[in-house]
Formats: C-alpha cells, structure tokens, sequence
C-alpha cells in the first residue's frame, strides 16, 4: 500500500476538522433553538397565569369552600397568541380555610389524576416554582407550576402545561436541514481544499523538479525563489545549503588535489632515487645517497600523511582531546629547547618570557602548536632577526604569543593563512619545507580547544600570532 501524499492528508484532515467542527455547531445550534422555544413556552405558560385564568381564579372564595382538582383545556384570552399557541391544560389546586383563619383541608392531586407533573405540584405546596418537561398522554408537555399565596397563607397551586409538539416539529426540521446541508459542505470544502492544496503545493513540487535536477556536477544552481513567504524562505535556505554544499565540495575537490600533488613530491624523489639504485652498476656510496633520499623523502610524506589524518579526523568530529592541568611556560621553555640548534644556525635569536602559567589544555595539542609557529617564524625570519614566545593571564583568559622581525605578510594574504596548501610564496615556502598546512593545524587544534588564534603582519617589520585560551586558574 502507497503512502498517502501531503497532498491527500491535508485534505483528508481538513475534511475531518471541518467535520468535527460542523458537528459541534450543529448539536450547538440545535440546543440553542430549543432553549429557545421552550423559553417561548415559558413565557405563554406565565402569561396564561397571569392573564385571564387569574381573573377566573380570583372569583374562587377558597376560605368557605372546597375546590377539587379541576382540568380545564381550552384556549385561553390573552392577546398576541395564535391559536396553536394558546392551546393548554390547566390544573388548580385550592386549600380552604375558616373565617378566623385556622386550616381546614385542600384539594387532593395524589392519584395524579389532573396533574400532568405530579412531583412540581407537591413541590409547589413548600411555596417552590418550577418549569418541566413532562410526558402525559404519549407527548410532551411543558409545565410551569406556582405556588398561589394570599397574605400571610398559602391559597393553593396551579400549573399550566403546553404541548411541546411545535418544539420537536422545529428541531425535526432544523434537523433534516442540517443533515442535507452538512454533507454538500463537506464534500465542497473537500473540492475547495484539494484546489487550494494543489495551488499551495505548486512552488514545492517546482522545488522539487528543480532539486532534481542538481548533482554534484552543477551546485551551482540554484532554486527560483518566487514569493517571500515560507516557501520563498524554504527555497532561499535550500539555496544557502546548496552554497554551502558547493564550498564544501569546491575545498575537498582542491583539498583532494593539493594532497595528491605534495605526496607525488616525495614519491617521485623516492621512485627516481630507488630506480637509480637499481639500474646499472651503482657504488655503494651511491646507493647510500639514494637511500639517504628516499628515508628524506618517506618523512615528508609521512609528516604529510599524519597531518592530512588530522585533519581529516578534525572534519569528522573525530578528534580526541586529553585535557590536562600543563605549565605553558614550562612548555615554552622546551619548544625554544627544541628549535634552539636551530634558531643559532640560522642567526636568529629565539627567546622565551613565561611566567608560572598553568591551565587546563591537551599539551600535545598545544605543544604542536607552538612548534609550527616557530617553525614558520624561524622559516620567515633573516638572520639577525629575532623570535620571542609569549604567555601571560589577561581576563580571565592565558594568552600565548610568538612574534618574530621577518618580512611580514601582505594584507591580501591575511584572510587565507589558515587555508590548506596555502602559501605566501609558494617557490619559498615549498624549498623551505613546508606544504601549507602548518596555520591550519594550528586553527584546528586551538578551536578544539575551545580558543581562537589570530595573525596580525606588518610588511618589513614581522609578524605576531596570538593564541587565547580559557584560563582555569
């Protein structure tokens, strides 16, 4: 079985809220028009009481006699009324007295015989009115019953009922009306939702043709956005998406490229230095000079290897951190340890300024850190030139440091120092050893860190990296 479309489900649930919501007016309006109409009888019950059967009653001297139940149908005289309307039944109920006021006896309706509600006629004996519906002779009537009071006794009780037939006849009617006409606006609300849905759904189904069409080949397209609403907005953010998308692909693509030209350096060294071993006569000394070459060449492009692994493990998420309380300027003292052979060959002085500076930081991570920045600081400085590590707390943050005196960075060069394979001078840089991946190591390592690592080069006067990390201490 196929799955419903939106399409469907949306008219489908329409259909099914319209329904509900018909079905709570109807039973809504029905019960309002009744109360209606039994109010309506109400109201002619009371006028009937205090019209012309009061005038009768009031000829009644129930002091001296005795009134049995009396049953009086007919039309009773009161103006407005149409003939079907005043038709009633009425029932009296008188008690007798003595001429110094003292209780005799009262007319008996027990047996129910001229009461239609038996129960509202004894409940009217406490001084208590009441309106009911009652059934009497296969229908349904509606009673008023009230209490007949003179001064300072009770005198009695009537109740005036009505046929409630004119009720029923309407709500019957009301009815038939509304199962004809709830069905035709269900099935026009259906028709109506299926055209507006098909219209609604019209730019998504575009949409969707559109992204059809769209492979890794051709991200370059791009969705039409036609309204401004939220299907404008969705397509502008599946546009973003497919920006993002491009970019991603564009920089693996280049990733992909750089990574194969820096690995086919080192393997062509070793190829040509093994197959000048091979071929021929060679001395020993020869041999030994390609072998030389070749372990050269096998530590680039293992260094190169370790640091594609990195980085590729950084985009997966899949880098692991080991933070640890570390002394960074204890650390800075070994990294300058490390480079100082170094830094004397190449007449540069290298100079440590830490202080005791402990925080919480992976110290491989951060040691790999500062080992490419010098490195990229002794590679950019001449000699006479000098290089100073840096660590110190500010704001609740241990901010490191390495500044050199080499020839500076161009301003159009800054925003990209931290792509991979980037190079400044690229014949420089590629003699000098390195293959464009050292910053962005750098920057990966440091925003795992929770950190954020800044250059900032001036042209003939150096250039200063500063890396900020949150401070525990």
């Amino acid at each position: 079985m196929s799955p419903l479309s939106v399409r469907t489900k949306l008219v489908l649930w329409n259909s099914a809220i319209l329904a509900g919501s018909l079905a709570i007016s109807a039973i809504a309006v029905q019960q309002t028009v009744r109360r209606r109409l039994v109010d309506d009888l109400d109201r002619q019950n009371l006028a009937t009481v205090r019209g012309s059967l009061l005038e009768e009653l009031s000829a009644v001297q129930p002091s001296s006699t005795l009134v049995t139940p009396s049953v009086r149908d007919g039309r009773g005289r009161h103006s407005g009324s149409s003939e079907e309307d005043s038709k009633f039944k009425l029932t009296v109920v008188l008690h007798r007295y003595t001429k110094d006021g003292q209780f005799v006896s009262s007319s008996d309706s027990t047996d129910g015989g001229g009461a239609i509600d038996l129960a509202a006629l004894k409940s009217g004996v406490d001084g208590n009115w009441s309106a009911s519906d009652s059934l009497w002779r296969g229908g349904r009537w509606r009673v008023i019953t009230l209490p007949l009071s003179e001064p300072g006794r009770p005198a009695g009780i009537i109740q005036v009922a009505r046929p409630e037939d004119g009720v029923d006849n309407a709500l019957r009617a009301l009815n038939e009306v509304l199962l004809t006409l709830s069905p035709l606006a269900l099935i026009m609300a259906a028709l109506g939702g299926m055209f507006l849905t098909r219209k609604a759904l019209r730019p998504v189904e575009n949409m969707a043709r559109e992204s059809e069409r769209i492979e890794a080949s051709t991200l370059s397209q791009r969705l039409p956005v036609a309204t401004k609403d939220e299907l404008g907005r969705l397509a502008t953010s599946f546009n973003k998406m497919l920006a993002r998308l491009e970019k991603s692909f564009e920089s693996q693509r280049r990733f992909t490229a750089d990574a194969a030209h820096e690995l086919r350096t080192p393997l062509t060294s070793i190829k040509a230095n093994t197959s000048l071993a091979i071929s021929g006569d060679p001395t020993l000394e020869e041999c030994l000079q390609a072998l030389h070459k070749s372990d050269r060449a096998a530590d680039t492009m293992s260094h190169l290897v370790d640091d594609l692994l990195l980085l590729s493990r950084s985009d997966a998420g899949q880098l692991e951190l080991r933070p640890q309380r570390v002394d960074l300027g204890a650390l800075i003292d070994d990294v300058c340890t490390t480079f100082e052979a170094q830094a004397k060959s190449a007449g540069v002085e290298l100079a440590a300024h830490a202080d005791l500076v402990v925080t919480t930081v992976d110290p491989l991570a951060m040691e790999r850190v500062l080992v490419n920045l010098v490195s990229n600081a002794l590679r950019h400085t001449p000699e006479g030139g000098r290089v100073d590590l840096d660590a110190r707390v500010s704001d609740g943050h241990v901010v490191l440091t390495v500044s050199d005196t080499g020839e500076g960075i161009s301003p159009e060069h800054l925003p990209h120092l931290f792509d991979r394979f980037y190079r400044v001078d690229d014949a420089r840089t590629r003699s000098a050893g390195g293959v464009g991946l050292g910053l962005a190591i750098c920057r990966t390592l440091v925003e795992r860190m929770g950190g954020t690592i800044l250059v900032n080069s001036t042209v003939g006067s150096g250039t200063i990296v500063t890396v900020n990390v949150h401070s525990d201490s």
